[in-house]
């Protein structure tokens, strides 16, 4: 493994890894870096882009976005305190601080923020939570003309069922691509501002998900 990510076998070692080998979490991260960097051709902006990453937990995609794209500004949002802070660790040994930062705060929260509300060109989110809590607390964070890359399960073939396009609408998204190989990613594009309404508050975003 490129010395590089080292800090995998740690994050592994913590529990904070799901059951994949670590090599497969990583080649579905360069997969994600792979797709933000092709989709940056798409933005253009006078200031350098930023990303935030969702439920980063043991580093990923966000952490290894953040060492490949050095382009990027990367906030890796993550609301367990104990991820956080390794988060925050890695962060510091691998001379990263200047470009990433760790916020540990509920990603609904962070989208009724006017720091953090449609302040991203890019949200990448891999296992975080049901589509309709992904797409609800992403579009709080993307902003107008910028990209939300979501993983997807590999088995999953019914993209409208997952991702149907009338509740995404409603969120001021629109569903713009799918890539199956090597691993399966869903991008949305952001059209229109976010109403005010959204994303609502964690209790009701939990029990009744628009999908």
């Amino acid at each position: 493994m490129d010395s590089r990510f080292d800090w995998v076998i740690q994050s592994q070692s913590y529990g904070f890894l799901g059951p994949s080998a670590p090599k497969i979490h990583l080649e579905q991260a360069l997969f994600f870096c792979d797709t933000i960097s092709d989709l940056s051709d798409k933005v253009t902006k006078g200031k350098g882009l930023r990303l935030a990453d969702l439920g980063t937990g043991g580093g990923f995609p966000g952490l290894v976005i953040a060492q490949v794209l050095d382009y990027l500004q990367v906030v890796l949002i993550e609301s367990m305190q104990k991820r956080a802070k390794f988060l925050e660790d890695v962060i510091r040994s691998y001379g990263l601080t200047e470009r990433c930062s760790v916020v540990s705060e509920r990603a609904e929260i962070l989208g009724n923020d006017p720091d953090f509300r449609e302040a991203f060109d890019f949200v990448t989110a891999k296992a975080f939570g049901r589509p309709g809590v992904t797409a609800e607390c992403g579009s709080g964070l993307v902003s107008v003309g910028g990209f939300l890359v979501v993983s997807d399960p590999p088995s999953v073939d019914q993209r409208d069922r997952r991702w149907p396009d009338r509740e995404l609408a409603s969120l001021g998204l629109r569903y713009s691509d799918k890539l199956q190989a090597p691993f399966a990613l869903s991008v949305m594009t952001k059209t229109r501002k976010l109403s005010k309404c959204y994303p609502r508050n964690t209790q009701r975003l939990m029990k009744e998900p628009l999908f």
